[in-house]
C-alpha cells in the first residue's frame, strides 16, 4: 500500500512540473507574439528613417467625375531600409485655391478624393505633404481636368434643320448631319466615340445608329424607318461615350407625318407645265408665252391657228417661257407646251392651251439687219 501511495505521489509531482513548464512555455510564446512589432518600432526610433512620396500625374474629366487614390501606394516609409507600417503618417494638401476646377479632400487618413467641377477644364497643380511627426516629405503632381465628351443638338449646324426634325411615315430618313458634327471629346478621336439611343423610342419609329461605311471616316447618323401607319412627335435621346466610359447625352425631337396623296401631285408626274393667260391687250403680234416652271431641262412649245394644232410650228427652249413672239398675219393663235422627262427620256403630256388674237395692223418693215430683233414702225 505504501508503495502505491509513493507511486501516486511521484505521478502527481510529475504532472505539477509538466503543468508549470507548459504555462511557462505559453507565456514565452505569448511574449514573442505580442511584442515583435513594438520591438521593431522601438528599434526604429534610433534607426535611420526614410520618408518619400511620389504621386504620378492624374487625369480626370470635367462634369462632376469622382476619383479616389490611396496615397499609401505612392509613399515609401522605412527604418534602416526596411519598410514599416504607415499608420503614424498624416497627409495634408498644402497648395489649394483650385476650387473652381477641382474639389478634393483627404479621408480615412490616406485616401485622396477628387471631384471635377461641371464645365471647366484645366491642369491643376496639387502639393501633398506627409509626416510622421518627426520627418516630412512633399510632392507636387498635376491633375489634368480634361474636357468630357459632349453632344449637343442645339449647335449651329442643327439650326439649318427644322426642329422638330420632320420625316414621312414609311420612308427612310436620317439626320442631315453626322453625329460627329454634334459631339466632341478632348482626349479621343471622333472615330473612338461610341453612340447609342438610350430612351427606348417606339419600335415602330425604326430608330437606329447607322454607320456610313462608304464614307472614308465611317460617319455615324441617327436613322429612321417609321412604320407607314405611324404618326406623331417623339423624343430621341442620344448618348456618346468615350474610351474611358465617360458619357454625355442630348435630346432632339422628331415629328412623323403621313404622306399627302393629292390628285394634283399624281397628275403632276410626269411634270406638266401650266401656261399662263397671254397678256396682249393691244392685240398686236408682239407678246410672251410663259408658264410655271416644273424644273424640266427642256420644254417644247407649239403654235397653231387651230386648237387641234394641225398646222403647228414651234421649237424647244430651256426656259420657263417662249421668247417674245412676232406674228404679223391676223388670226387667233393657240399655244401649248410640254416638259422633257429626263429619267424616262421622253416628253410628258401637253399643257393646257392658251390663245390670243392678232388684229390686222399696218406695218412698215425697216431692214436693220437684226434677224433676232427686227424693227417695226
Amino acid at each position: 500500500m505504501k508503495n502505491l501511495f509513493k507511486l501516486l505521489g511521484v505521478i502527481a509531482v510529475g504532472l505539477l512540473l509538466a503543468g508549470s513548464m507548459f504555462i511557462s512555455l505559453q507565456r514565452v510564446e505569448a511574449h514573442v507574439e505580442v511584442h515583435p512589432a513594438t520591438l521593431n518600432i522601438n528599434a526604429a526610433e534610433t534607426a535611420v528613417m526614410t520618408l518619400t512620396i511620389d504621386v504620378p500625374d492624374i487625369g480626370i474629366e470635367e462634369g462632376g467625375v469622382h476619383k479616389t487614390i490611396d496615397l499609401w501606394d505612392y509613399t515609401y516609409y522605412a527604418a534602416d531600409g526596411q519598410t514599416i507600417v504607415m499608420t503614424p503618417l498624416v497627409y495634408t494638401v498644402t497648395q489649394e485655391g483650385w476650387g473652381s476646377y477641382l474639389n478634393f479632400e483627404i479621408s480615412g487618413t490616406h485616401w485622396l478624393s477628387m471631384t471635377s467641377n461641371t464645365t471647366l477644364s484645366k491642369d491643376v497643380d496639387l502639393e501633398i505633404q506627409v509626416t510622421d511627426g518627426s520627418i516630412t516629405a512633399t510632392d507636387t503632381f498635376v491633375v489634368h481636368v480634361t474636357e468630357a465628351p459632349r453632344i449637343n443638338f442645339a449647335w449651329g449646324s442643327l439650326s439649318d434643320v427644322e426642329n422638330p426634325f420632320k420625316i414621312v411615315a414609311g420612308q427612310r430618313s436620317q439626320l442631315t448631319y453626322e453625329l460627329e458634327n454634334y459631339s466632341s471629346d478632348y482626349e479621343d478621336y471622333d472615330s473612338e466615340l461610341t453612340y447609342s439611343i438610350i430612351n427606348n423610342p417606339p419600335a415602330a419609329l425604326g430608330t437606329t445608329i447607322y454607320t456610313d461605311t462608304e464614307s472614308e471616316q465611317n460617319y455615324r447618323y441617327v436613322q429612321f424607318m417609321p412604320d407607314p401607319k405611324l404618326y406623331g412627335t417623339f423624343h430621341i435621346e442620344v448618348q456618346v461615350m468615350d474610351t474611358v466610359g465617360v458619357t454625355a447625352s442630348d435630346i432632339f425631337t422628331v415629328a412623323v407625318y403621313q404622306p399627302a396623296y393629292l390628285p394634283m401631285l399624281v397628275k403632276n408626274y410626269p411634270p406638266v407645265p401650266v401656261l399662263k393667260p397671254i397678256d396682249n391687250p393691244d392685240a398686236d403680234g408682239v407678246f410672251y408665252v410663259d408658264w410655271d416652271d416644273v424644273y424640266a431641262p427642256i420644254y417644247e412649245v407649239q403654235c397653231a391657228t387651230n386648237p387641234q394644232f394641225t398646222d403647228s410650228t414651234g421649237g424647244e427652249t430651256n426656259y420657263d417661257y417662249w421668247g417674245e413672239t412676232y406674228l404679223i398675219t391676223p388670226a387667233t393663235y393657240y399655244f401649248r407646251a410640254r416638259a422633257w422627262v429626263e429619267d424616262k427620256e421622253v416628253y410628258g403630256p401637253w399643257s393646257n392651251v392658251v390663245s390670243t388674237v392678232v388684229q390686222p395692223r399696218a406695218y412698215l418693215w425697216i431692214d436693220n439687219n437684226d434677224p433676232i430683233d427686227p424693227l417695226y414702225v
